[in-house]
């Protein structure tokens, strides 16, 4: 864990985050690597169900994705040159 730990502090040195923020940083990378092994598992069942189940899903929450960030999202290029 404290080599993890390292690792994020580490991150946000390089990104210039002010050392109060760290605590944040860390909240996200934790709900971030939730969200990731909640989707893992679910692939390893959908597979159970059929391959071709998995690729399914993964292709329509991915075009949800892609539809959402359309509608909603932002170019991060355009954001950070202003």
């Amino acid at each position: 864990h404290s080599m993890e730990a390292f690792i994020y502090s580490r991150k946000c040195q390089t990104l210039g985050v002010p050392q109060q923020s760290w605590g944040f940083t860390h909240d996200y990378y934790l709900i971030r690597d939730m969200f990731v092994s909640i989707a893992a598992f679910s692939g390893a069942f959908l597979w159970l169900i059929s391959p071709s189940a998995n690729f399914l899903v993964a292709f329509f929450f991915g075009l949800a994705g892609t539809i959402a960030f359309a509608i909603w999202g932002r170019d991060y290029l355009k954001i950070s040159s202003n």
